[in-house]
């Protein structure tokens, strides 16, 4: 865990040029939404935000904050965040 993971948000931005996903890989188009880590204040972290499509933000939300690695195929699966998605609304419900 970094010094700034608990200041970081996910900010909307249109893309001006073509991004890639960070958690999917898959290209975002220039004109379309895209998501940010955003931390106000520090620049030299927004040389190294991490990028997430509209499909990864409406499936995981703010939970793409707490994921350390990527859930390509080589690192994590997509099920073993699906699942930890599931244990943690149901904590809620209770």
């Amino acid at each position: 865990m970094g010094k700034y993971d608990h200041l970081k948000i996910l900010k909307r931005i249109k893309a001006r040029s073509n991004q890639v996903c960070y958690n999917c890989s898959k290209e975002i188009y220039t004109g379309e939404n895209y998501y940010q880590e955003h931390i106000e204040d520090k620049f030299l972290h927004s040389l190294h935000a991490k990028k997430y499509c509209s499909s990864c933000y409406e499936k995981y939300g703010d939970m793409l904050l707490s994921f350390k690695e990527k859930t390509s195929n080589k690192y994590r699966s997509l099920e073993e965040f699906d699942n930890e998605k599931r244990k943690i609304q149901l904590s809620l419900k209770l």
